[in-house]
C-alpha cells in the first residue's frame, strides 16, 4: 500500500511527458495520424474536437465515447490505473509472465494516454507493445523503444494482419463501445490474435453497489446521455458470457469490488477522487441533462463524500481472461 500511494504522490506532483507533447488546440479541427503503419491499415482517421464549456472532446462520427481526452481526462485516467493495479496486484491476470519475459507481440486497445502500455513496455523490453485508440493522446516522442501507438477504432476492422499479437488487452472501453457492438469489438480482436493467445478484458459495472440518491440521479442522466449517442442497450453486460459467444476457451475471471469513500479507507478515499474526477469530465454532457445551475452541480460534487460514506458506496470491476484456440 505505502509504495501505491507514493506512487499516487509522485504522480501528481509530477507534469506528465504525455502532457508536455500535446499542442494547445483551438476549437478548430485538428488532424491527429498514427505513428505506425500496416499494409492493412484503416483508412486515415480524422481524430477531431471539439470543446464544450472548456473540456476538450473527440469529434470522430463513428465514435460514441462520451468522456473527454484532454489533459485533465489523461491524469484521471492515470489515477484510475493506479487503482486497478493496486486492487489486483499487478498489470495483468492472464497466464502470461513467462512469455512475456521472453518476448510476444501485446495489443492495448483503446489504449487512451498510454499509461499501461508504458509501464508493461518497461517491465518487459523483450516485448513489442502497439497500443491503437482514437485519439493520440500518447507520448509522441519519449517513451520506450518497444512500444509503439496507431490512431484507430476499434469498433471497425482492425488495422493489423490476422494472428498478430499472442496477448490482447482491453480495459475500461465501456463508455465508447455501446454493449451491442462490444461482440462486434471481441470479434475483430479474435482475428488479430494468434492461435493459442490470451485475451483480457476488463470493465466497470456502471449499476454501482449501494448508490445514494444523488448517484443514483447523477448516474440516470448519464445512462440518458449514451441513449443519445447511439447506446441502445447501456454499457457492457454478461463481459463473460460474451467471451463465451466470442469463440474463447480457458475463460477465468474476477469480480473486484472497490469502495467509494473514507469509509473504505485510502483505497476508498483515492477511489472518490477519480469518481469526482469523472464527474468533473462528464459536467458539460450530463448538467445540462439534469437542468442544473452551476451552483446545484457544485453542490452535488461537495455532497457526494458524506453519501458515499453514508450508504457505504462500492463499485463492481469485471475481469475476464480467456484463450484463443490452438487450432
Amino acid at each position: 500500500m505505502l509504495s501505491f500511494f507514493s506512487r499516487l504522490k509522485w504522480l501528481r506532483k509530477s507534469k506528465k511527458v504525455q502532457n508536455n507533447k500535446i499542442k494547445e488546440e483551438k476549437s478548430k479541427d485538428s488532424s491527429r495520424t498514427s505513428d505506425a503503419t500496416n499494409s492493412n491499415s484503416q483508412a486515415k482517421i480524422s481524430s477531431a474536437s471539439f470543446y464544450n464549456n472548456g473540456r476538450r472532446f473527440q469529434a470522430y462520427k463513428d465514435c460514441a465515447y462520451i468522456l473527454p481526452n484532454d489533459d485533465a481526462e489523461i491524469d484521471r485516467l492515470h489515477l484510475q490505473h493506479w487503482i486497478v493495479k493496486n486492487v489486483v496486484g499487478r498489470n495483468y491476470s492472464s497466464p502470461i509472465e513467462a512469455e512475456l519475459q521472453k518476448g510476444i507481440k501485446v495489443l492495448d486497445a483503446g489504449c487512451g494516454g498510454g499509461t499501461w502500455i508504458l509501464e508493461m513496455a518497461n517491465a518487459y523490453p523483450n516485448s513489442e507493445f502497439t497500443g491503437i485508440d482514437v485519439s493520440s493522446t500518447w507520448p509522441t516522442e519519449i517513451r520506450p523503444h518497444n512500444c509503439n501507438f496507431v490512431v484507430g477504432n476499434i469498433v471497425h476492422e482492425l488495422p493489423f494482419e490476422e494472428n498478430s499479437f499472442d496477448f490482447i488487452y482491453m480495459r475500461l472501453v465501456g463508455m465508447g463501445v455501446p454493449n451491442e457492438q462490444y461482440p462486434t469489438v471481441l470479434s475483430h480482436l479474435y482475428k488479430a490474435l494468434k492461435p493459442g493467445g490470451w485475451i483480457e478484458l476488463v470493465e466497470i459495472d456502471g449499476e454501482q453497489v449501494y448508490r445514494g440518491k444523488r448517484t443514483t440521479k447523477f448516474w440516470n442522466a448519464v445512462l440518458q446521455y449514451l441513449e443519445m449517442r447511439g447506446f441502445k442497450e447501456g454499457i457492457v453486460k454478461d463481459l463473460d458470457h460474451k467471451v463465451v459467444d466470442a469463440g474463447f476457451v480457458n475463460i477465468d475471471g474476477m469480480r473486484i469490488r472497490i469502495p467509494v469513500g473514507s469509509w473504505g479507507g485510502k483505497l476508498g478515499e483515492v477511489f472518490l477522487e477519480d469518481i469526482v474526477g469523472a464527474y468533473k469530465s462528464l459536467r458539460p454532457v450530463v448538467q445540462p441533462i439534469l437542468n442544473y445551475s452551476d451552483a446545484d452541480y457544485q453542490e452535488l460534487l461537495d455532497n457526494l463524500p458524506t453519501e458515499n460514506n453514508e450508504v457505504k458506496q462500492e463499485v463492481n470491476w469485471f475481469c475476464n481472461w480467456a484463450q484463443k484456440p490452438a487450432n
